[in-house]
């Protein structure tokens, strides 16, 4: 199954980014701007959630206690209280819980709680197996298992072990225990950790804004025909920051707070914003907050105005973009 990312990061998040592209020339008319949508942009932050696969299912007993599953899938391990135990050699498989590719090859970790009840002579292991299917993803063994008293056992899957999972619908433990004929080993408790999948998407609509001709310092903005809709497409609380950006071409206009020769106004608006510039905050090349909390499917409304360069010299095509981005809230 294709992957979309891989990275080592506990968990992926994904960072949109909305251009409105607008391209105009002084005393003619101003272009429409338009909306691109950039899935993987440079800027990648962490989100630290998770999502656990416990046995929900026994496959092979081999002498383990029947049920075993029921007996180690607590949330929180309860030791003593519940428990599979075996006496002698003796493999234990049991199937896992379905959970979501997370798209991220960390964060993938194995844990389960084990005690050697009975033992003497040499000392005893207990070796943990996670296989997809029939094939192997991953194995470790404990070291020397304490007798009379649980161990808490832990294996970080590698990057290319936690890549070679392809069906995350498919997994399960393998439980194999190396003691006596007549040695009791338990296992209380086992879980795979994995990180949670975390979609962090914005759109903005209608996505075209239409300024209009405009001369020298003079002023355009959106409301009330043209209000933009920023809207939260991904699947957990996303707070909204908006920036201009600076053009590259040369010659060109620069953004500032008042216009000025070859210098532009940008600004934006999300709350009275029927009389411009009252209201309205001046964008700069530094992200600024629109919005925040804005839950999965909410939206926020956003106004913008410009005026254009009192004078200016440059007469080619230029640019006054604005980003709109979405991080996770």
């Amino acid at each position: 199954m294709a992957r979309i990312i891989k990275n080592n990061l506990c968990n992926l998040l994904v960072i949109c980014l909305v251009f409105l592209t607008v391209t105009g020339w002084i005393f003619s008319g101003w272009p429409r701007i338009s909306f691109y949508n950039f899935l993987f942009p440079p800027e990648i932050q962490q989100v630290w959630a998770a999502q656990f696969a416990r046995p929900d299912s026994d496959i092979s007993l081999s002498g383990w206690t029947d049920p075993s599953y029921s007996k180690i899938n607590e949330v929180t391990t309860d030791d003593d209280t519940s428990y599979t135990e075996k006496t002698g050699l003796g493999t234990l498989e049991v199937g896992l819980s379905d959970i979501t590719d997370p798209n991220s090859s960390a964060g993938h970790v194995i844990r389960s709680r084990v005690k050697q009840q009975t033992g003497s002579a040499g000392p005893e292991y207990m070796t943990c197996e996670l296989y997809q299917g029939a094939i192997l993803i991953a194995s470790y063994t404990s070291a020397k298992l304490a007798r009379g008293a649980y161990t808490s056992l832990e294996y970080t899957l590698t990057a290319l072990e936690a890549d070679s999972i392809t069906n995350y619908n498919d997994l399960r433990f393998r439980f194999t225990s190396d003691q006596g004929a007549s040695e009791v080993v338990r296992l209380s408790w086992a879980e795979f950790e994995v990180p949670d999948f975390v979609n962090v998407s914005v759109s903005v609509s209608d996505g075209t804004v239409a300024y209009g001709t405009l001369g020298q310092n003079s002023t355009a903005d959106t409301n009330p025909d043209d209000t933009q809709t920023a809207t939260n497409n991904g699947n957990v609380t996303e707070d909204f920051n908006i920036k201009a950006t600076a053009d590259a071409s040369t010659p060109n206009w620069t953004i500032g707070a008042t216009a000025a020769p070859n210098v532009y106004v940008h600004q934006f608006c999300i709350s009275t914003c029927g009389t411009p510039p009252t209201n309205y905050t001046p964008l700069t090349t530094s992200y600024q907050t629109l919005a925040t909390g804005i839950a999965a499917e909410g939206n926020q409304t956003f106004d913008l105005y410009i005026n254009t360069p009192n004078t200016s010299t440059v007469y080619t095509v230029q640019s006054v973009d604005v980003i709109v981005q979405a991080i996770a809230g």
